[in-house]
């Protein structure tokens, strides 16, 4: 009778456990999309960060919080909105402009999924999407694309889906996307 007792502690203790973990899992997902391999060992070092996703506000902290991150990595970043203006559209004229005045390396480009529009190519074309953002509701699972633009080059280098479940506020959502991209191009050795 004691041993029974013991194993239904032991599993008890095992699925509480278990359940806890569980709950502790990661709200965000990160699926590697697209990586052109012969920029392998290219480290970018200045970004223009752009970022398609809710109101006016959320752009602005997420570009923000992205920047900062990268600069807590000692590679530099400027926002959109920063280095344009809040009002200015996202056009690749205006990129280009942003490119030439300032010597960025790289653009890293933020917006929500559009099954419509599944790729962009920011020096090719100027999409009415990136200027008319949807409102994100950061209780219900998200899903951004980011991408990657070697500015030299003018192309599209890297992208990444990020996937994030019920999240309690805006710096939340902000804070679990902006952490798994970061993460992301450390792990792919586009930043030190």
């Amino acid at each position: 009778m004691l041993v029974i007792s013991r194993a239904y502690r032991t599993a008890a203790v095992i699925a509480t456990l278990a359940l806890g973990l569980g709950a502790c899992a990661e709200s965000t997902s990160i699926v590697k999309t697209f990586h052109d391999g012969s920029y392998d060992g290219t480290f970018f070092s200045n970004f223009l960060v752009i970022t398609v996703a809710g109101s006016s506000d959320s752009r602005t902290l997420f570009e923000k919080t992205l920047v900062s991150r990268l600069g807590d990595l000692d590679t530099s970043a400027s926002a959109y909105y920063a280095v344009m203006g809040r009002k200015q559209p996202i056009g690749r004229e205006l990129i280009s402009i942003a490119v030439r005045s300032r010597g960025f390396d790289a653009i890293l480009l933020t917006r929500p999924v559009n099954r419509e529009l599944p790729v962009v190519d920011l020096f090719r074309f100027d999409y009415d999407e990136l200027n008319q953002p949807h409102d994100i509701n950061v209780s219900d699972a998200v899903e951004l694309v980011t991408e990657l633009y070697a500015a030299a080059d003018k192309k599209r280098i890297w992208a990444i889906r990020s996937t994030s479940a019920d999240t309690a506020s805006s710096e939340e959502f902000v804070d679990v996307h902006v952490s798994k991209i970061v993460a992301q191009l450390q792990k792919d050795r586009l930043i030190h």
